[in-house]
Order: structure tokens, then sequence, then C-alpha cells
């Protein structure tokens, strides 16, 4: 990764008497420990069902890769993005047409955790990716 990446965090929580604290702590202290300089973070109250564009900081986070603003995104897990593999997908292909890195502290609890048993060969499929994505991020 490049000494001055936009790094950014994205957090959500689905219910509003929640609090990403955990979320934004666990994230600080990746950055923290892999000399990363973290710009902003995108902190959202929303269901994880709805489309990742159609969330109000979901739209915003989309509008500012769009514009080249940010390198680099970090998520605690997939399952902040979405809850719906559909969701995940239509992300993790955005990011990479725009060239921004995603990082998941945790990939593989959430590919094991979030999804049914027959989608995990679909599952699998966005694994694959992921890997992809990072290889050609490096």
């Amino acid at each position: 990764m490049q000494k001055n990446s936009r790094v950014f965090a994205y957090v959500r929580s689905a219910n509003p008497k929640s609090n990403t604290n955990n979320q934004i702590e666990k994230i600080k202290d990746y950055c923290s420990k892999n000399s990363l300089t973290l710009s902003d973070i995108y902190e959202e109250t929303s269901s994880g069902l709805i489309p990742f564009n159609a969330r109000p900081v979901g739209s915003k986070l989309y509008s500012d890769c769009l514009a080249g603003l940010i390198d680099v995104i970090i998520i605690v897990n997939y399952e902040r993005i979405g809850r719906n593999i559909n969701i995940i997908d239509d992300f993790l292909k955005f990011t990479k047409n725009t060239g921004v890195k995603v990082i998941s502290l945790s990939p593989q609890k959430q590919i094991k955790s979030c999804f049914s048993d027959e989608l995990m060969q679909y599952a699998k499929h966005i694994k694959s990716q992921l890997k992809s994505n990072e290889r050609e991020c490096l």
C-alpha cells in the first residue's frame, strides 16, 4: 500500500440503540499497528438488507470513490457492507472497478457465518474475488 494512501473506515449498526464503538476501535487499532493514517470514518445506522448505495452514508461513500477521494476502505467484516450476498458482491465489483482496496479485518469469519449452506458456493466465488482484488492492489 502506498504511504500516502487515503484510508477510510466504514462502520454500520442496524439498531439505533447499538453503537459502532467496537468496530471503530478495532479499525483504529489495525491502522495503528500497520502505520496507516485513518482519514475519516463513514458511520451509519441502517439495515444490512438495504442496497449499499441506497443508504445515505453508503451513497456518499460511493460518490467519494467515484470522485477518486478514497484509496482504501477498512471494515471489520463484510457483514457491515450487507447481509445479502448480492449487496456484498455489488460492493466488491464497484470498489474493484473504481480502484479502491477493501480491507476486512475478519474475512474468513464473515464468509463462513453470513451465508446459508446453499449459498456457500457463491460465497467461495466472492472469496476468490476478494483475494484477486487484494493481489491487484498490492
